[in-house]
């Protein structure tokens, strides 16, 4: 077992620069692999064959801890990647894993990398993550549009709010919660409205800037959804005020087109 975090960090900094680039909706085959931690202590490792198109990940992950060996399909429902992470959760039976963490074309996890599980042998587990990412080359099937666009039909707005698990035999959750927005239109004119404030709006680049209404001053970026679709994503740390209180909302929100 490798004790110390900061030296199993050293050692898979060795194998890859310090940052790669960003994934896409549709990078394709992918390989994660590395370490479950437990404070400073690796207790296990895993490894995913995955393939990201439109945003999700199909494939399988194989993980191992003293006494368990999980090998199980992931679920493309809930294996995805959005703002720049990832998330591969498969489950068999009563037994299941769920990996969460910052990622790119060579890195998955670290600081802010978790797992959390449960096996019927061991009980509950939960704790960090760190790994790497290897591309077997070629894009998925699906295609993007090739530059982003502005959509102007009516978008609906929404963010991921974090539960903790109440006890060891469940999960953290990240439930969708109704945007302050509700909905978010731009309109060709200029003038962007949602569901209770209207406002005018300006393009900087893939930046959206919103003037006026009670959603002066925040910053959406154009970028595709998990789909491919145009969509509005409000960053939490860029749009806060000078006093740190959001402008859209408690975390980032995004604007998709629905069905």
């Amino acid at each position: 077992m490798v004790r110390c975090f900061f030296l199993l960090a050293i050692a898979l900094a060795l194998v890859a620069p310090a940052s790669g680039q960003d994934l896409t909706p549709n990078s394709g085959p992918l390989t994660f692999s590395g370490f479950l931690l437990d404070g400073d202590e690796a207790i296990g490792q895993f490894k995913a064959e995955a393939i990201l198109a439109e945003g999700n990940f199909s494939g399988s992950i194989t993980a191992s801890l003293p006494g368990v060996t999980f090998n199980a399909p992931l679920m493309r429902s809930r294996s995805y990647l959005e703002n720049d992470t990832c998330l591969l959760y498969a489950e068999e039976g009563r037994n299941r894993l769920l990996l969460r963490g910052p990622c790119d074309s060579l890195q998955y996890g670290g600081q802010e990398g978790s797992h959390e599980g449960f096996f019927q042998d061991i009980g509950m587990v939960r704790g960090g993550m760190i790994g790497l990412v290897t591309s077997a080359g070629g894009t998925a099937s699906a295609t993007l549009a090739a530059q982003i666009i502005v959509p102007t039909s009516k978008l609906t707005c929404f963010w991921y709010e974090h539960h903790l698990a109440r006890s060891n035999y469940e999960i953290n959750e990240y439930l969708t919660a109704i945007s302050m927005m509700v909905v978010l239109t731009l309109h060709q004119d200029g003038w962007y409205e949602t569901a209770a404030s209207e406002g005018y709006y300006r393009l900087a680049g893939n930046k959206v800037i919103l003037d006026g209404g009670m959603f002066d001053g925040a910053i959406g970026t154009l970028e595709p959804d998990r789909s491919g679709e145009a969509a509005i994503v409000f960053y939490r740390d860029e749009n806060k005020d000078a006093w740190g209180a959001p402008l859209v909302d408690p975390d980032t929100t995004h604007c998709t087109q629905q069905d």
